[in-house]
């Protein structure tokens, strides 16, 4: 078994066949690019002394499989820290994490395992989890408010998501190419941004907020053919153009009667590309 190199903590490592990594006791924060392109690194000890991981630390470290921050005293991690880490499988945060940058596990096509911090996390960045396409579920935690821009794009395993009271933003193409079959966007939401829910080909049941502020962006649902059931709110929406559009490529609202006016009801209609004619207000 290879030996532990122990890391100073003073920045990037030379030697790129490294296999195990014990980071010093004293460290606080890992330097930027520490251990990025270490191809052959598949273990490394995190000690508690450590608050912030820099971006790109471990940026296409092919061979590592996991890292467990749970006990750690991590609180932030810079964009693309494990950005190509094709080997990843899992990644266990502690609840300290307060801050992600972009990209940070974008990439990483045989994540499947994640647990964020429950506490401290407000948004979860831009490509967060892009083409991570083995995570099978993830738990949002509560105290986050936006999701940014391609944030969870084509994690085509992805089959559930919880959205958390306290969000408010859903950025451009977040769950594009996501593979979960219900979607209840909850009252707090009051952005739903260009193509968020594009490709989400098993996606049958949506239901929108009810928030007086909801703005949508085009094209949020084009190309969710299982789409049968869209459950819209009792009051008037600011509906941004094309967004009824989406839904009428078979002229289904013609064929119902529907206007924009029927955002000020809350109705369930059925999508069936065979007639098209159940209208259910409740």
């Amino acid at each position: 078994m290879a030996a532990w190199f122990l890391h100073q903590g003073d920045g990037e490592v030379v030697d790129k066949s490294v296999v195990r990594v014990q980071v010093n006791d004293s460290v606080a924060y890992i330097n930027d690019n520490a251990y990025s392109n270490c191809g052959s690194l598949t273990e490394v000890r995190i000690p508690n002394s450590v608050e912030t991981i820099g971006s790109g630390v471990f940026f296409r470290c092919h061979s590592l499989k996991t890292i467990d921050l749970q006990e750690s005293s991590v609180r932030s991690i810079g964009h693309c820290a494990f950005a190509h880490c094709y080997s990843l499988t899992s990644i266990l945060l502690p609840d300290s994490m307060t801050l992600f940058g972009e990209g940070v596990f974008q990439g990483c096509r045989a994540l499947s395992t994640v647990k964020l911090g429950m506490t401290g996390m407000t948004h979860i960045p831009v490509d967060t989890f892009v083409n991570c396409m083995s995570l099978v579920s993830i738990r949002i935690p509560a105290s986050v408010g936006l999701i940014g821009a391609y944030a969870f794009r084509e994690c085509a395993a992805l089959t559930e998501i919880n959205l958390p009271t306290s969000l408010t933003l859903i950025g451009d193409l977040a769950f594009a190419g996501c593979n979960f079959s219900r979607i209840a966007v909850p009252d707090s939401v009051s952005r739903i941004s260009f193509q968020a829910f594009h490709d989400c080909s098993s996606l049958s049941f949506v239901r929108l907020p009810k928030n007086r502020i909801l703005t949508i962006g085009n094209n949020v649902f084009e190309n969710c053919n299982a789409l049968t059931t869209l459950q819209l709110p009792r009051m008037e929406l600011t509906v941004w153009p094309r967004f009824f559009e989406q839904f009428n490529h078979n002229r289904l609202f013609a064929r119902i009667g529907l206007t924009g006016e029927v955002a000020r009801k809350t109705i369930i209609f059925s999508f069936l590309k065979e007639n098209a004619k159940q209208l259910f207000e409740y």
